[in-house]
């Protein structure tokens, strides 16, 4: 892809000479391949070329932006020099046949070769910025990462501990469980996962806690439409389970936590609704904070979250435009 839009690019920045050039009026496409048939046009198409990559790829990145100045200036008089020099061996001449110098050759060899210069930086300074945004994203998904990660194990271990307590026939399928999560915590390297792979940590998280839940509470977690194969960012839904499970765990009247996931085209509906004890508020048990910076590092201008709590029962809506 990279490569095609490369060459359709080049081919449209060479042909504009010959689409200006009067002589070639009316030829169509023909006369834009003959003006680049000629031998002055090809062999500074060539230069142009060697210009662009030496400097987008080596002597602007590992030069300049290294900040070694007379290195690149040393550079770039040379380029303009075999410039100089080409164009003034293929020099125009008049059609009587005397030669007439010009040393920079038709007067839009220099407009292209400077243009060729000035898109070589654009270029360069557009990747570099894209490279620190990159950097800057994943250092803050790793911080953000650190902090969830010892909570989900240690509220694993909890209901594990919980469950050793009463001797629970559970324990063994929730060790498996718990290894499955540290895999998947551990194992997963990049911030973006596929999407599929995170619902199913969240059900695998989920099942853990119910093991501990009182059995007159009712926990439900459903998953509806098609999931996209997307990549998503790791752990973002997180917060809103873990403050679900424990709005209902600080409750002891409570009797039901639902948490829906729905796809419908490409948006992302996430809704956490159940009891909650009225000395807490919703906002002090989910961690809005750390979901809000999420929400705001991946999708800036692409997610609505709504959180509402009278006292006793609350409901959390998490809306994404995952285009």
């Amino acid at each position: 892809m990279v490569l095609s839009l490369h060459v359709l690019c080049w081919l449209i920045f060479l042909s504009l000479p010959a689409t200006f050039n009067p002589r070639r009026q009316g030829e169509g496409f023909l006369g834009i391949f003959r003006d680049l048939a000629e031998t002055p046009r090809w062999t500074n198409a060539l230069l142009l070329l060697l210009v662009f990559y030496f400097n987008y790829l080596y002597a602007i990145p590992r030069l300049y932006f290294r900040r070694r100045y007379k290195a690149f200036a040393v550079s770039a008089v040379c380029a303009f020099v075999v410039f100089v020099l080409l164009n003034y061996l293929q020099r125009p001449h008049f059609e009587s046949g005397g030669p007439w110098f010009s040393p920079l050759g038709n007067s839009f060899n220099l407009f292209m070769f400077l243009i060729v210069y000035l898109a070589s930086f654009i270029l360069c300074l557009a990747d570099l910025w894209r490279r620190i945004r990159e950097e800057r994203w994943k250092r803050k998904m790793a911080v953000v990462t650190q902090r969830l990660n010892p909570h989900i194990l240690f509220n694993t271990l909890n209901s594990i501990y919980a469950l050793s307590l009463v001797k629970s026939d559970f324990v063994p399928a929730a060790i498996v469980k718990l290894s499955q999560a540290l895999r998947y915590t551990m194992e997963e390297e990049a911030n973006m996962v596929p999407l599929k792979k995170e619902i199913e940590f969240l059900q695998n998280y989920v099942d853990l806690e119910k093991m501990r839940l009182s059995p007159d509470l009712v926990c439900i977690f459903s998953v509806d439409g098609e999931v996209p194969a997307i990549d998503f960012p790791r752990f973002l839904l997180v917060p809103l389970v873990e403050g679900a499970l424990k709005a209902v765990l600080a409750d002891e009247n409570a009797s039901q936590v639902s948490i829906s996931i729905r796809f419908t085209g490409n948006e992302l509906v996430m809704t956490v609704d159940g009891a909650n004890a009225s000395q807490v508020e919703a906002g002090a048990i989910f961690d809005i904070a750390t979901l809000r910076a999420q929400l705001d590092l991946n999708y800036p201008a692409n997610h609505h979250l709504d959180l509402s709590d009278n006292g006793h029962i609350f409901v959390v809506t998490l809306r994404i435009a995952l285009s």
